[in-house]
C-alpha cells in the first residue's frame, strides 16, 4: 500500500523487515530492489537482484533488471554476462536484445566480438520493428563497429520519427548523438539517466514481481 501510494521509503522499511524475518523470500527482495531503482540507489538494487537471480537462475526478467541495475550503476562490465545469460535463456526476447545491443555498444570493456553481437541483435530488432528505439539502437551498434555513415543514417531516421511525435527532449538527445557519429565518436551511454528502463513500475502499474513459490517457499 505504501508503494502504491508512492511512499517509497516507508515501503522499503517493510520490505527490509520482511527480509529480516524471512531472508529467503524473493518477492519482498525484488520489490525492495525495484524501489531502490526508482530512487536511484542502483548498486544496492543490483545486490538484491543478484541474490534473487541466484535463487531464480532461469528468471529472465530478474536477469534483465539486474543488467539494468549494473548499467545504471556504471558497472556495465558486470551487466555483460547477466544480459548474455538472459538472451541465451530467451533468444527472441526483444527487451533483452535491445539491452545487450546498447550495453555492448557503449561499454568500453566490450570486445570486438561483443560489438559484433550488438550489431547483429540491433539489426534483428530493427528488422522486426523499425521504430525510434530500434533505429537509435542500430545507430549505436553501427557506431560501435565503426560504420559511421550507417550510424548517421539510422540516427537521422530516429530523429525524423521523434520530430513527428513532437518529443522535444528526445529529439535534442538524438541530435546530440548524431553530432557524435558525424565526428566518428561512439555513443557514451546506453540510455539517459532518467530513462524508464531504470525505474521499474510500482505495484499495480506493471507485471508482478517474481513470486516466492518459484523457490519452493510457502
Amino acid at each position: 500500500l505504501y508503494e502504491q501510494g508512492g511512499e517509497e521509503l516507508e515501503a522499503e522499511r517493510y520490505y527490509r523487515r520482511a527480509l529480516e524475518l524471512r531472508p529467503e523470500l524473493v518477492e519482498p527482495r525484488t520489490l525492495l530492489a525495484n524501489s531502490l531503482m526508482r530512487r536511484g540507489e542502483y548498486e544496492e538494487a543490483g545486490e538484491h537482484y543478484a541474490q534473487v537471480a541466484h535463487q531464480l537462475p532461469q528468471n529472465t526478467e530478474i536477469l534483465y533488471l539486474l543488467g539494468m541495475a549494473w548499467t545504471a550503476a556504471d558497472k556495465c562490465e558486470w551487466a555483460h554476462p547477466v544480459l548474455h545469460r538472459g538472451l541465451e535463456l530467451a533468444p527472441g526476447d526483444g527487451q533483452m536484445m535491445v539491452a545487450l545491443a546498447r550495453v555492448y555498444s557503449t561499454c568500453e570493456s566490450a570486445d570486438a566480438d561483443q560489438r559484433e553481437q550488438a550489431l547483429d541483435a540491433a539489426q534483428r530488432m530493427y528488422a522486426r520493428d523499425p521504430d525510434i528505439a530500434a533505429a537509435e539502437t542500430l545507430a549505436m551498434a553501427c557506431a560501435a563497429n565503426g560504420f559511421w555513415e550507417d550510424a548517421v543514417d539510422f540516427q537521422a531516421q530516429a530523429i525524423f520519427e521523434s520530430l513527428k511525435e513532437a518529443d522535444e527532449s528526445r529529439t535534442e538527445r538524438l541530435q546530440a548523438g548524431l553530432e557524435r557519429y558525424r565526428q566518428n565518436l561512439p555513443a557514451t551511454e546506453a540510455w539517459p539517466a532518467d530513462a524508464p528502463v531504470f525505474a521499474p513500475a510500482r505495484l499495480g502499474r506493471g507485471p508482478a514481481p517474481a513470486r516466492t513459490a518459484d523457490t519452493g517457499g510457502s
